[in-house]
């Protein structure tokens, strides 16, 4: 029984609606099934054999057997499928192809075999009786090489199989062997069939089925080599089974709600149990073509993961598809091979490494690792994501808690080049840690991360070059920022250092230290603004707050959107700011509004960027005051009298500006107006700035030029509350009078 364990491939066929025991022979017609089923590379292994894609008979592949020392052996149980005898069988086919064609010097091929059910009568062992049906016994051994050849119990076929029993007889089959036909009609006489052999009376037809089962001779394996594919089983009652044998399959789905389902069971259209649909991780890895994608679907695995070929590992969310090593695996994920992407997951708990990128022989190249969360290693010299000699990105991933180091790559027996963008890194002793042993370097592009919290933020060590850390977001870490221990300068310009005064250690800030031979300026400041400065003081009037970074220069980088997002927090001592909080946009900006009180006052509104400390903040100033209006018309005063006269026609595009630094012509800070049809004209201004109010024009000189200069005017009390102010030009002179 220990043999048969160990070569056993354990297949039941269950349909994705009714059981697959329906097929017995109580089944009634409206509940017919006909049902194909896929199984794919992983069983062929099993089998001792594999799957392949360069002939097929049915779907993309088949099985291949090439000559080995073990023998081929795959079993279909029916253990669901109910009684299943002899007797119900209608056909049974399958199909083959040789290199050599089947006659009587090739006369090797794979063979059918069908075991009963122990019954305590004549049996052998664990089961009752084999019937084996050979191909080279039918009626056609000249089976052309290099085709698919079916062969079948199908009464009148030129391939028509027969059956022998050679625990029964001793003998390992005839050409006068009885075919199904014979066996299903009554009881067999194998005296018959082999001269000289007693008599005999066994009734095959009612014994009951324990496994379909398709084999290859012990004694002539390492001669053979040859395709099996199309195993076809249909039965009396109407039910069919199609077994289609296939290669890798791509995509391929993994669900850990699959657990405990059977092979070839179809759990949804096109989805097969054992083919391109697994419950664990590693099935789906193991059976996928390469350069396919296995879609992980959300759920707790614990395994541990070795990717040897071009993939892609697809979770369905970072926050739910999780694989667990549960402390005691070492490395949850390893990747030996070129060309693999690994994207939303949780990868948790390990014992040394989250994922692990290594290949002894050949350097690796083109890996992506993005979108996952990484933490909690337990191996106090580990790391969330560690890798040697091989290139590629590490992208939008969160990394903490990695036992010794967010991210450890070394240079061993080759370079390593890398992009490290748009990750937040945070509570590890290193957040990045590079080395590199003589002859070999460390190439990389830190951009755009979040670096925070950790004993050292970024540490390179030993053999650098071509090292790059611009626009991240570097705070909180305890030792150094960036802490490099190479002669060679490393380009560390652009940051943000948690502290508008730039990075502290060798630099004179107050932000995250950094130590010789790190070029930090410039860097990155929060800059606050507000437009406009002054918004009236009515409980309504609004004023735009943007907080900007830039570098100490006043500058905005070119290269800003690679900032990562930051939460700025707004606050203002007068006023209402809405919203209070914002995250920063593609440009490195966020933008509030500010709401001014009914009272005259001056707000100081206050942006603050992680770590949210004084030195992380900038501030700004806007005046809320209360308004006066100035409005008048321009007629054309045909008496000169002052006074608008109904026959006086009003002058429209006529230009008002206010003079506000009494030269005598208009600046562009100054505010200006056309009078309109009606030769109307209002201005709102601000009273703090003005000695007068209610401003109206009351007369006008009609050949008065507003393309020409006009002379400071000049102010005549005439009453005690009007005021008369003449003016003039070149070609005219008018006055106004206001009130205050």
């Amino acid at each position: 029984m220990s043999k048969l364990i160990k070569i056993l491939l354990i297949v039941i066929f269950t349909s994705s609606v009714v059981s697959f025991s329906v097929l017995n022979k109580s089944v009634k017609a409206e509940k017919l099934i006909n049902e194909t089923v896929k199984l794919g590379s992983n069983y062929a292994l099993l089998a001792k054999a594999l799957g392949v894609i360069d002939k097929n008979f049915l779907g993309d592949g088949s099985w291949k057997y090439e000559r080995r020392t073990d023998k081929f052996e795959v079993f279909f149980p029916t253990y669901d499928l109910g009684e299943i005898t002899i007797d119900d069988i209608q056909t049974i086919k399958f199909h083959t192809n040789k290199p050599l064609p089947t006659n009587n010097e090739n006369p090797y091929n794979f063979y059918l075999v069908i075991y009963t059910k122990p019954d305590g009568i004549n049996d052998n062992n664990w089961y009752g009786y084999r019937l084996i049906a050979e191909p080279y016994y039918s009626e056609n051994i000249n089976a052309p090489a290099d085709s698919w050849i079916e062969w079948t119990t199908d009464s009148g076929s030129s391939n028509h199989l027969r059956f022998y029993d050679p625990d029964t007889t001793g003998s390992y089959g005839s050409y006068t062997d009885p075919f199904l036909q014979n066996i299903q009609q009554g009881p067999i006489n194998w005296k018959i069939y082999y001269n000289g052999y007693p008599e005999t009376n066994i009734d095959y037809g009612s014994e009951k089925i324990l496994w379909f089962s398709f084999q290859t001779g012990s004694g002539w394996t390492n001669n053979f080599d040859g395709y099996l594919d199309g195993i076809i089983i249909n039965f009396k009652n109407g039910n069919s089974l199609t077994i289609d044998l296939e290669d890798g399959a791509n995509p391929v789905w993994v669900n850990d709600d699959w657990v405990g389902k059977l092979p070839g069971y179809e759990i949804s259209p096109g989805k097969f149990y054992g083919y391109n649909a697994f419950d664990k991780i590693q099935d789906g890895v193991n059976v996928v073509t390469s350069s396919g994608t296995v879609y992980v679907a959300a759920g707790t695995y614990h395994e541990a993961i070795t990717i040897n070929k071009s993939l892609t590992l697809q979770g369905e969310n970072k926050e739910e598809t999780i694989i667990d090593g549960e402390s005691n695996i070492g490395q949850i994920v390893t990747i030996k091979s070129s060309n693999v992407s690994i994207t939303e997951f949780t990868i948790r708990n390990a014992k040394d490494y989250g994922i692990f990128i290594n290949e002894l022989t050949t350097p690796i190249t083109g890996i992506q690792i993005s979108d996952n969360i990484v933490h909690n290693i337990s191996y106090q010299y580990g790391a969330a994501i560690s890798g040697q000699r091989f290139s590629g990105e590490i992208v939008g991933n969160v990394i903490y808690n990695g036992g010794s180091t967010g991210i450890n790559l070394a240079a061993l027996d080759g370079d390593v080049n890398v992009k490290i963008t748009n990750n937040s890194i945070h509570n590890n002793i290193e957040g990045i840690f590079f080395w590199a042993e003589s002859g070999y370097f460390v190439n990389a592009n830190i951009i755009g991360n979040e670096i925070c919290n950790n004993k050292y933020g970024v540490y390179l060590y030993n053999q650098i070059d071509n090292i790059v850390i611009h626009e991240n977001i570097i705070y909180g870490n305890t030792e150094y920022g960036v802490f490099n221990n190479v002669s060679k300068i490393v380009d560390a310009t652009l940051n943000w250092w948690g502290a508008n005064d730039g990075p502290g250690g060798v630099g004179s800030g107050s932000g995250n230290g950094v130590n010789e031979n790190v070029d930090f300026d410039p860097w990155l400041i929060l800059d606050v603004s507000a437009d406009p400065t002054t918004i009236p003081a009515d409980g309504l009037s609004t004023s735009n707050i943007t907080a900007q970074f830039k570098d100490n220069y006043g500058v905005i980088p070119d290269d800003i959107g690679n900032l990562p997002t930051m939460l700025i927090h707004f606050t203002t001592d007068k006023g209402t700011i809405n919203p209070t909080e914002v995250n920063t946009d593609s440009s490195g900006r966020a933008t509030t509004t500010l709401t001014s009180l009914t009272t005259p006052c001056i707000a100081k509104i206050t942006a603050s960027a992680p770590p949210y400390t004084p030195n992380s903040e900038d501030s700004i100033f806007v005046e809320f005051t209360t308004l006066c209006s100035i409005s008048g018309y321009k007629w054309n005063d045909l008496n000169e009298d002052g006074i608008w006269d109904e026959n006086e026609p009003p002058i429209s595009g006529w230009e008002i500006y206010i003079d506000l630094n009494n030269n005598g012509y208009w600046n562009e800070d100054e505010p200006k107006t056309l009078t309109d049809e009606n030769g109307f004209y209002s201005f709102i201004i601000d009273e703090v700035n003005f000695d007068y109010t209610n401003w109206i024009e009351c007369s006008n000189n009609p050949v008065f030029d507003p393309s020409s200069k006009v002379y400071y005017p000049s102010i005549i009390k005439i009453s005690q509350s009007d005021y008369r102010m003449w003016y003039g030009s070149d070609s005219g002179i008018g006055y106004a009078t206001s009130s205050d």
